[in-house]
């Protein structure tokens, strides 16, 4: 679902930011590894940057 999310935003943010280059992800989203990976596939598919903090950065009110 935050794949297909981040496919939409992109393109609304593409169309209107070309020069944009970077996709930031942060908290929980940036600590879990899976949604690194596929994010920054879907990032990568546009010619884009995944920027993340490091792991032991990155919190997760549920853990």
């Amino acid at each position: 679902m935050l794949a297909d999310r981040l496919k939409n935003a992109l393109t609304a943010f593409c169309s209107a930011h070309p020069e944009g280059r970077h996709v930031v992800i942060a908290g929980g989203v940036a600590a879990n590894k899976a949604l690194r990976v596929r994010l920054q596939s879907v990032v990568a598919e546009r010619g884009l940057t995944l920027v993340a903090p490091p792991l032991k950065l990155c919190t997760d009110n549920a853990q």
